[in-house]
This record gives C-alpha cells, sequence and structure tokens, in this order.
C-alpha cells in the first residue's frame, strides 16, 4: 500500500494506496502470473531477439503498452480521488518494478529510475484483509497445439479431500 501512496500523479496527489489496494495486488499479482505462463511457451523459452528486443523485454515492453493513454489533469485527479484503479502509469511502473525478471530483462541497477529496493518490492505471498492468497501455476498444450494457462488455489478439504489444490481458472494465452 505504501508503494502506491509514494506514487504522485499530479504535484501532491498521490494513488490512494487503500482505495486501490485489491486492484494493485491484482495488478502485481496479473503480472507475475503473464509473465510466468510466458516463461511456459516456446516464445517465453526463446533467446531470439526481434529489433534488438529478448523476448522478455518485448513481454515488459507489451504490458506497458496496453495501458498507454492521455489524460487531462482535471480528469487524472477525479479518477485519483474516487476510482479503486491506479493510473495507467502505476498500473505498469508499480507492478513491473516490483517484479525480479524485470530487473534482469532490462538490466536494472540501483540508481536508475525504475529501480525499487528488494525490501520496498511486493512479495509472492500476498496478505489481503487477513487471508492470504497462495496459487499454483502450470502451463500446458492440448492436442490442437493451443497453450492454455492453469491457476489453482487451495481447495475445500470436503469436497476434494486428495488434492488440496484444484484448478479455478484456465486462460488460452495462444
Amino acid at each position: 500500500m505504501e508503494q502506491y501512496n509514494r506514487s504522485f500523479v499530479i504535484d501532491t496527489l498521490h494513488i490512494n494506496g487503500e482505495l486501490t489496494q485489491g486492484e494493485n495486488i491484482a495488478d502485481i499479482g496479473g503480472v507475475a502470473i503473464a509473465f510466468e505462463a510466458f516463461k511456459k511457451t516456446e516464445e517465453g523459452r526463446s533467446t531470439e531477439k526481434i529489433d534488438g528486443l529478448t523476448p522478455d523485454q518485448r513481454f515488459f515492453i507489451a504490458y506497458a503498452e496496453i495501458w498507454r493513454s492521455k489524460w487531462r489533469p482535471e480528469f487524472e485527479r477525479r479518477i485519483v480521488m474516487t476510482n479503486p484503479h491506479s493510473t495507467p502509469k502505476y498500473r505498469v511502473n508499480n507492478p513491473i518494478s516490483d517484479n525480479p525478471a524485470f530487473y534482469e530483462a532490462f538490466d536494472v541497477k540501483p540508481g536508475d529510475k525504475m529501480y525499487r529496493s528488494d525490501s520496498l518490492r511486493a512479495r509472492g505471498l500476498v496478505k489481503y484483509s487477513g487471508i492470504v492468497f497462495l496459487i499454483h501455476l502450470s502451463c500446458f498444450r492440448n492436442e490442437a497445439g493451443q497453450v492454455f494457462l492453469e491457476v489453482q488455489a487451495p481447495g475445500d478439504r470436503v469436497n476434494n479431500e486428495e488434492d488440496p489444490l484444484y484448478p479455478f481458472f484456465y486462460m488460452h494465452i495462444n
């Protein structure tokens, strides 16, 4: 939450980390899940550069490009004060600067603008409203060659005594 409270949008106006907490967690987790799924694809395991960029660099650039926008200051102020989503700049910069793969992909070092010390980065397990979210990811390819991401969460022991994890989300990623 503090990371977002230090994210200034206009002058002294900053993101309200408490208001945006749930969506911020989703953004941080979403980037991590998407990157992990990407690394399980043939393209994600490749080292081939395209236009001088590695696959990992292209992943983070593509993520940033989906949030590209231009807002008027008065609209941005209203969004910051009332909307449970962070502004696009911080929906990109904060989640990727929490991801160790971003540092590796772009060789980000202390002193660089996007550098955030380890102690200030969000971690893998997220505790939100007293609940710890722990997920397991797997990626598979079906007979037709389609790649799917499977996300599993702690299961209900009554209905699923064999396996404490059960699939609750499948996403087609190619």
